[in-house]
């Protein structure tokens, strides 16, 4: 996965650019969540880890394969439309 951070911090040296492609700003991804993972959950981890800001959401029986991406704010926004607190 290609944080954003990593893109934001390149803008700022800009000789660089054309020397970076895409795998050089990559990293490993510490922590997915399968689609059934109840929220409460996740909110539980961005707690615990603040440098988390989103989750990659992988297939239960082929963890490699991405369906789709889960960030704080969606987890957040998800609890203030369900009336209760995060």
């Amino acid at each position: 996965m290609i944080d954003y951070t990593e893109i934001r911090n390149l803008l700022f040296e800009p000789a660089m650019a054309p020397l970076v492609v895409a795998k050089d700003l990559t990293a490993a991804v510490q922590d997915t969540l399968p689609p059934d993972q109840p929220l409460r959950e996740a909110l539980k981890i961005l707690q615990l880890h603040r440098n988390i800001s989103y989750f990659p959401v992988v297939d239960s029986e082929d963890p490699q394969k991405l369906l789709d991406l889960l960030n704080q704010n969606d987890v957040l926004a998800a609890f203030r439309r369900l009336g209760q607190d995060a």
